[in-house]
Formats: structure tokens, C-alpha cells, sequence
């Protein structure tokens, strides 16, 4: 088993070509592989797949994804 960090990556795009991207740290878990780190995390949080888009009015919105980055 090996300990991984959980990061949400959100993408923010404003509309008028402006675009931003945000890492933050969701939790640290131990799983046999980075999949099974996300979903251990995404239960833990209640994370839906649903939470992880959110249009804005107008063009803009945010797209999110979940990365298991390997610790030692």
C-alpha cells in the first residue's frame, strides 16, 4: 500500500480569455493506486461528479478534477 496526496485542480475560465487554475490539498490516504486514492478521498468528502463543474452567466465557468500525487 503507498500514501498518496489528493489534489482538486480547478480550471476557471471567466469568459473574456482569462484563465486561471487553482491546486488544493483534499486529504492524504493510503491505497494501492492513484484511482483508488481519488475514490478513497471523493467518499470521504462526499464529492459527487456533479460538484465538479459549475457554469457561470455568460461563457464562463470552473471545471474541476482530482490528481493522487505520491508521497514518501
Amino acid at each position: 500500500m503507498n500514501r498518496y496526496k489528493v489534489y482538486q485542480v480547478d480550471i476557471l475560465d471567466y469568459g473574456d480569455g482569462h484563465i486561471d487554475t487553482n491546486r488544493t490539498l483534499l486529504g492524504v490516504t493510503v491505497a494501492p493506486s492513484p484511482a483508488k486514492a481519488i475514490n478513497n478521498v471523493k467518499f470521504r468528502l462526499g464529492i459527487k461528479p456533479s460538484d465538479l463543474s459549475c457554469y457561470y452567466s455568460g461563457d464562463g465557468g470552473r471545471r474541476s478534477h482530482l490528481e493522487a500525487e505520491l508521497t514518501v
